[in-house]
């Protein structure tokens, strides 16, 4: 119980990582630089994971979710309002409005359709996939990473909890036999160390001018 103990704890404190800087959003009516969608993203996920946990059920896993609901939808309904209208926020809310469809076509496939023993391996394949999505985001500069030679983009304490999150919550899914807590924090876990390896080949020249930008893109696992 030493493993998901702790992982309640880290997943929790990666949840409120990006809380300082929602907050500067919310003091100057200004995103700033930084990218809500891992927001949008998060908020499917970990509804996602809730309803795993209490499909399972497992305590851990719902403990490590809960907060992660309240804060990532109070991330959403600061910088949603604030994004600029174009592009960028019609992704947003594309990713909002087609999550929480699919969501709602799950939940309702799940229980008016599914038999019940088959139920938690639906919810947890669908979380897998909104989590390994919510881990990837961040590769998304991977590129513009490799250009400059600079992953200022890139927050590397962020990220080592990461990674030490992810290995936590591995142990323990193996520990339990669970493939849906295993699989997607041991790519998790790839994906943090990825990003680490970019940090070490390329240092970040200005690790300040980032670290807004930074601090918006958790990639905490959510179970």
């Amino acid at each position: 119980s030493v493993f998901p103990t702790v992982g309640v704890f880290t997943s929790n404190m990666l949840y409120f990582a990006p809380y300082p800087a929602v907050t500067r959003v919310r003091k100057t009516h200004s995103l700033q630089g930084v990218n809500a969608v891992p927001f949008a993203l998060m908020l499917l996920s970990t509804v996602s994971w809730m309803a795993y946990g209490l499909a399972v059920p497992n305590p851990y896993i719902v403990a490590s979710n809960l907060p992660g609901v309240v804060v990532s939808a109070w991330y959403v309904s600061s910088s949603l309002p604030l994004a600029p209208r174009g592009e960028g926020r019609a992704q947003l809310e594309g990713i909002l409005v087609g999550g929480a469809a699919s969501l709602a076509v799950e939940f309702t496939a799940v229980r008016f359709l599914a038999a019940e023993a088959q139920r938690a391996g639906i919810l947890g394949l669908c979380a897998t996939l909104l989590c390994v999505v919510l881990f990837a985001s961040p590769l998304s500069t991977i590129a513009e990473v490799v250009r400059t030679r600079n992953s200022a983009t890139i927050l590397g304490p962020l990220t080592a909890a990461q990674c030490s999150n992810c290995a936590l919550w591995t142990f323990y899914g193996l520990a339990i036999m669970d493939v849906w807590v295993w699989g997607p924090n041991s790519a998790g876990l790839l994906l943090g160390l990825a990003q680490l390896a970019l940090r070490c080949l390329f240092p970040s020249e200005s690790p300040d001018v980032h670290e807004v930008e930074a601090l918006s893109n958790p990639t905490a696992e959510v179970t």
